[in-house]
């Protein structure tokens, strides 16, 4: 053992038990909802790496901002002065310089 008192030890056998608790439940619904959400969550985390290569090639060509709103990413053109930003999600309207 790493340190005297065994706390991680305790804490790593009921997070044992419970995960193989969880693994034999009889409400497969429920675990279904869980699984497709834990996929959702890695397709995006699997996204990632992409999104900011096409960020870093495109900015010399391109500006990115979040809409303060719904904090979507929307590309605009730079060099085009102070122009006004529409969201295409939920439509909030905002000026910036490109």
């Amino acid at each position: 053992m790493i340190t005297k008192k065994p706390y991680f030890y305790w804490i790593g056998l009921v997070a044992l038990g419970y995960s193989l608790y969880r693994s034999f439940s009889r409400d497969h619904l429920k675990r279904s909802n869980e699984r497709l959400w834990f996929l959702k969550k890695l397709e995006q985390v699997k996204k990632l790496p992409k999104q900011m290569k096409q960020r870093w090639d495109q900015r010399n060509t391109h500006k990115f901002y979040r809409c303060s709103k719904c904090g979507v990413t929307i590309r605009v053109p730079k060099g085009k002065g102070q122009i006004e930003i529409t969201c295409p999600k939920c439509g909030n309207k905002f000026i910036e310089r490109t």
